[in-house]
This record gives C-alpha cells, structure tokens and sequence, in this order.
C-alpha cells in the first residue's frame, strides 16, 4: 500500500450485483439479486428487519466467503471486474472494499491503534501518524481525540466510536464503504453528524448504506434499493422511489403500512 492518492486520480468504481443468492445453514437468505450502485454515489438499502440487507452489503467484499456456513452464487463486480473466490485476490479486496459494521469492531486498544490497525497489517509505507490525522479529521474526530490519541478507544462515547470505526475504514483509502447500519442506536445528534460526513465522501467514494431509517435513506443517498424477503423489490433514484414507487409493496414499506 503506497502513499495517498492525489484526489484527481481517483475515479471511484461503481458495484454490481448479478443473480446474487445467499443461503445459510439451508435457508435461503438472497434469492436472484441484480442491481448497479453507481461510483461516487450513495445507495441505501432499505428494508425490514432481517429481510438480507446486511447479507447483501456482504456480498460485495466476499466476506460470506468467510462463513463455513454460508453459500454464495451469482457474481459481483467492480465495475466490469468479476470480484472472484480466490485467496490471493480478497485481503486486497477488502482493503478497496471495507465494510463498516458497528462499533463492535474495535479493539480495546488506543485510539491511534485502531485508526492505523488496516495501514499496518496492508504494510503502508507512507507517514502514518499523518494517515491517522486525515482519517480523523475526515470523521470529523480529530478536534475531539486529537490530543489523546494514546488513550482507549473504549472510553469514546457511543456516537464517537462508530465514527472512530468510519475512521479506521477510511484510513486505508477506500474505493468503496459498505455501511450497516451505521447510525443503529444513536440519537439524533450523533446520527446526524455521521449523515453529514457520509454526505461529505459523496464523489470520492462508493457507498452502500443499509439501512432501517428511512428518513437517513431519503435523506443523504442517491439510488435506493428496497429489499424484501431476500428479494429486490425495487431499485431507482431515491426521488423517484419515495415520492413515485413503482412496486406496491415498496409503497406499503415507504408509507408505513408494512415493516
């Protein structure tokens, strides 16, 4: 992993899904997805309550491949690259693709630790104190923990570490963050300021936001996929899916009528 990349020389790729099914332990999770989130956008996924959202934002960094339990078929793409089952290619995948989540994913270690955990074990070979700085700056922490970088990332308060985990993931420059469900018990201030920083990569990243919080998805993102029962309902411009659904059982989720 070399140094940071001058901003006009990123292009962030866009995501594909094509006939994507999941199943765990037997049951069908995902039947038959496909959809395109564009590049430098942000998609919401929406949906109920297990109805595979997380399953599929997991899709698009292979972590099922992870689960013994797991069976993915279909396929996944970069923008026209095939993200294939093969070893050598996924630690590098994961570092262009990150999933965020929640805050259970830190490390009951300092703050600095965990922000440069992803730049060490890709073996950075830039300055990665000033990494460190940018990704905190970035999610909007650095004025917060900049003068105590040394001390556990446990003393954070709740909204503060899902930002420190937004910061981790963005230290390593990636192309793509799927987030899920990222502002799940927070209130509304804390909720709001990782909102506007999702807002703020818009262009210099790829988003896939799932996501129980329709007002979040109306809110901040561009596309919105509807996903139920582990099938994809709808998919368009957030605009038009909310104001003009096509589906009615998308418009029974939008109003309230179902979820």
């Amino acid at each position: 992993m070399g140094p940071p990349l001058a901003a006009a020389d990123f292009a962030p790729p866009g995501l594909r899904a094509a006939s994507v099914s999941v199943t765990r332990g037997g049951r069908r999770v995902l039947s038959e997805v496909s959809f395109a989130a564009p590049g430098g956008q942000v998609t919401a996924i929406v949906g109920p309550a297990g109805s595979g959202k997380g399953a599929l934002l997991r899709c698009f960094n292979r972590m099922h491949d992870l689960d013994g339990a797991a069976e993915m078929s279909g396929a996944v793409f970069r923008e026209n690259e095939e993200l294939v089952r093969l070893p050598e290619h996924l630690a590098g995948l994961r570092r262009r693709i990150v999933l965020v989540s929640g805050r259970a994913g830190l490390f009951p270690r300092s703050i600095s630790f965990n922000v440069a955990f992803g730049l060490r074990i890709n073996r950075y070979r830039g300055d990665i104190d000033r990494q460190v700085q940018t990704a905190l700056e970035t999610a909007g922490l650095w004025p917060e923990v900049g003068d105590r970088l040394d001390q556990s990332a446990m003393a954070l308060g709740a909204g503060q570490m899902q930002r420190l985990c937004l910061a981790r993931a963005l230290a390593v420059e990636p192309e793509a963050l799927l987030l899920d469900h990222p502002t799940s018990g927070l209130d509304r201030n804390e909720s709001g300021k990782i909102e506007d920083i999702i807002v703020s990569l818009r262009g210099r990243h790829t988003i896939l936001l799932a996501t129980e919080n329709l007002g979040q998805a109306s809110r901040i993102s561009d596309y919105t996929a509807f996903v139920q029962d582990g099938e994809l309902v709808e998919f368009g411009e957030t605009e038009r899916v909310f104001t003009n659904p096509e589906h009615p059982l998308t418009e029974a989720f939008i109003t309230g009528r179902t979820g």
